[in-house]
Formats: structure tokens, sequence, C-alpha cells
């Protein structure tokens, strides 16, 4: 491989990295005004100070960069849980809602591309196999966690990592866009309660 290959890629992908950021930063800052299912990529671009001719260098379609969007901000999430997953012995109700806390915050501040790539991908078959194959990855990564405190004794060992795992990364996905994201702050310290009760006994509690 040419010497000068390498480089050249890395370049790519930070240009491609500093256009997702744009866009979602659009996203972010009109979360309230626009519909993000009925956005057009034009509209998108232009707010993003985006040439057409330069987002198609490094995206074939939006379908495309909301998937390339999703894929992101489940990074970041992942990032986020893993204070979560990294708690040792002994586990406290206080420490399961600082953790559900940076969770929910996370989503607050990505609600409105989150909001974008959900809302495609109830339309579009193609996302929508790969979002959900990006929630499967946190379900991997949350049944490591189990199986770790399972072995240390943080975390019932009667319990089936992965049915749990998948259980509660469900519904914790599926909390955080339906009713956290759209909560007011009052709403939201009732609900991030209620998490931590949900987490707190299904994993930590003492029989």
């Amino acid at each position: 491989m040419p010497t000068h290959a390498q480089p050249h890629r890395s370049c790519r992908a930070r240009r491609r990295l500093e256009m997702l950021l744009r866009v979602s930063d659009v996203l972010e800052q009109t979360a309230d005004d626009v519909d993000p299912a009925g956005r057009q990529i034009d509209d998108l671009l232009a707010a993003a100070g985006i040439a057409r001719s330069t987002f198609y260098l490094h995206f074939r379609d939006k379908a495309e960069l909301l998937d390339a969007l999703g894929e992101h901000v489940f990074g970041e999430f992942l990032d986020v849980a893993g204070f979560w997953w990294a708690l040792e012995a002994p586990v406290t109700r206080p420490d399961v809602r600082e953790a559900m806390e940076r969770l929910c915050d996370a989503y607050r501040v990505r609600r409105g591309t989150v909001s974008a790539v959900v809302d495609a991908a109830a339309n579009d078959t193609g996302l929508r196999d790969r979002y959900r194959r990006l929630v499967h990855e946190v379900v991997g990564a949350l049944e490591a966690a189990i199986v770790a405190g399972q072995l240390t004794g943080t975390i019932d060992a009667s319990l089936d990592a992965r049915g749990t795992a998948t259980w509660i990364a469900w519904m914790i996905e599926r909390g955080m866009t339906q009713l956290v994201m759209p909560a007011d702050a009052n709403a939201t310290d009732r609900l991030l309660q209620t998490l931590t009760d949900l987490v707190w006994n299904a994993l930590y509690a003492p029989a």
C-alpha cells in the first residue's frame, strides 16, 4: 500500500466526522422547532454550512448520514455507560442513580440527533435494522458487565445475563427516547428515580 494512503484516509475520516458533528449540532439546535422526519437533506446541509458536493463525497444519501450519526451517538452512549459497568463492590443505590443520571444527560444532549435517527428508522427498513444492531451492541456490552459483576458477587448470580441485558438495554433505549428526551426537569427527575429503582432491584438489591 502506498505510504500516502493512510494519511489520506485519516484526513477523509476527520472531514467526515466534522460534517457529522456539524449536522448533529443543527439537529440539536432545532430539536424543538423542526420535525426531524420531515427535514430535507438540502435544508440540513444549508444550516450546517456544508456544500452538497462536499457532502456527496462522503455520504451516498440522507439515510447513510443518519446511519453514521446513529453509530456516532451510540458510541458516545457506550462511553458514558462505561461508568455504570465499571462500578465495583459494594455498589450502592446512589452509585446506580449517578450512572442512570449520566445516561439521561447523554440522551438529552443528543435528543435532536437521536430523534432524527429513530424517526427515519421507522420508515426505512435498512436503517431500522442497523439501529437495532446498535442496540444489540449495547446488549452485548451490558451482558459482559453483568457476567463480570456476577463473578465478583456484585450482581445476582442467578440471573440469565443475556436475557437480563436484553430487557434492560431495550427498556432504557425506549424509555430514554419516548419518556426522558421530551420530559421537563421535574418529570425527568421522577423518571430517573424510577429507572434507578428498576436497575437497582433487578441487578444489585440484596435478596
